[in-house]
């Protein structure tokens, strides 16, 4: 059943379809200048593609990113039973770079910090882990096609407030995506919330 907030984007094997937010612009990550990632609740470690790391590279760059992509970490190979015991390349410090939709209540306008990602063979999206998300605090509507994070003000854990970021429909697959490469150009000092330190989670692998 179809509700009034989506439309249905093609079939997809099975018979199923792809699901597209009519409010969401669709992108094609291999085509857009941007950086996008997915928000993966069944990964439990945040990964991402080497082509993908290749084009984000230079898509961080030509965006003013505050950090560069880190070198291939090659000393930590993990192992992923659930997809055929492929096994990671290395790892990598990604940026990210996220506008808010307006402003918070002390005027910064975007948010910055670094993740910790394993790179594997292959074009795949970067999938920004369930722990990830939960760090940022986000919290989606699925039905609406809207996202918020947390933007702390105070040194509190709960001094914080929410703030809306723009969801993606991705395209070929319909799935939802935040852009990464937003570092505001010419943004007044401390108007950018930086957060430290690197997200970086444990993960469990094997030989």
């Amino acid at each position: 059943m179809m509700d009034g907030h989506s439309s249905l984007g093609g079939p997809v094997p099975g018979g199923r379809q792809r699901l597209y937010h009519q409010d969401l612009e669709t992108v094609d990550p291999t085509r857009d200048g941007r950086v996008f990632a997915l928000l993966d609740e069944g990964c439990n470690v945040s990964c991402h593609g080497k082509l993908w790391a290749d084009r984000a590279i230079k898509a961080f760059n030509l965006a003013g990113s505050h950090k560069p992509v880190s070198d291939l970490d090659t000393s930590s190979i993990v192992s992923y039973k659930g997809l055929g015991s492929t096994k990671s390349l290395g790892t990598r410090i990604i940026p990210w770079g996220m506008m808010y939709k307006t402003p918070a209540s002390n005027g910064d306008i975007a948010a910055t910090g670094t993740i910790r990602s394993n790179e594997m063979s292959g074009d795949n999206p970067m999938l920004i882990s369930l722990h990830a998300q939960s760090t940022l605090g986000f919290i989606k509507d699925v039905e609406k096609g809207t996202c918020s994070m947390k933007h702390f003000i105070g040194a509190g854990t709960e001094d914080y407030e929410r703030v809306d970021i723009t969801l993606y429909n991705l395209k070929g697959s319909g799935l939802r995506a935040i852009c990464i490469s937003e570092f505001p150009d010419g943004a007044q000092p401390g108007t950018v919330k930086d957060h430290k330190p690197t997200m970086s989670f444990a993960c469990r692998s094997s030989s």
